[in-house]
């Protein structure tokens, strides 16, 4: 089989794991090529299906989902400082998460009981992290970035919350998104 580098990676899991446990199921030999993006999977023809099957999911999980996250804030949020949320929640849950740099659509990937455990979890963390949105007067955005966006990120980094501005014809909306004391806390720095 042809799949990506990424999907071999994951068939092959971290330090062989994977590879080893689903030999050890089936009795086939796999041999992985991350280069090439190719397995080949050698033994009795029903134990190959079963191989490709277990090879499929750790590539791309049993089952995939698509969670729309809406704004650059909600995926800061599911990143975390030092991407440390998407890593618990990966490690808590079984789950794989995949955020494409510059969207906003989480894909989700795992067994089923992981999927709908980390869609739970993620959805619960964007809403006690809602935050609120205002509305200033397009003159007051460069107040609110600062020099440089030093302002901006002073409030980030002092409130733990993420902050987005973006402009329209006269006015800009402002989004925090934070837990509703660091929220409020930034609307008192903010105003």
């Amino acid at each position: 089989v042809t799949w990506t580098s990424d999907a071999v990676k994951g068939v092959i899991g971290k330090g062989g794991a994977n590879i080893r446990a689903t030999e050890e199921a089936t009795g086939c030999k796999i041999d992985a090529d991350v280069e090439a993006g190719t397995l080949a999977i050698t033994g009795p023809s029903a134990q190959v299906a079963i191989a490709l099957t277990m090879c499929h999911n750790a590539a791309f999980g049993e089952v995939q989902d698509v969670l729309e996250l809406g704004s650059r804030n909600a995926v800061n949020v599911v990143y975390g400082p030092n991407f440390q949320t998407i890593r618990g929640l990966q490690d808590s849950t079984g789950c794989r998460l995949d955020i494409d740099r510059g969207t906003t659509t989480l894909k989700l990937s795992g067994s089923a009981e992981a999927v709908a455990n980390a869609t739970a979890q993620i959805r619960a963390l964007l809403d006690a992290n809602r935050g609120f949105e205002m509305t200033i007067e397009n003159s007051k955005v460069g107040s609110v970035y600062g020099k440089g966006g030093e302002t901006l990120r002073s409030i980030q980094d002092r409130t733990g919350t993420q902050i987005d501005v973006a402009r329209g014809p006269t006015h800009a909306t402002v989004s925090v998104m934070g837990s509703m004391e660091a929220s409020q806390r930034a609307r008192n720095m903010l105003q």
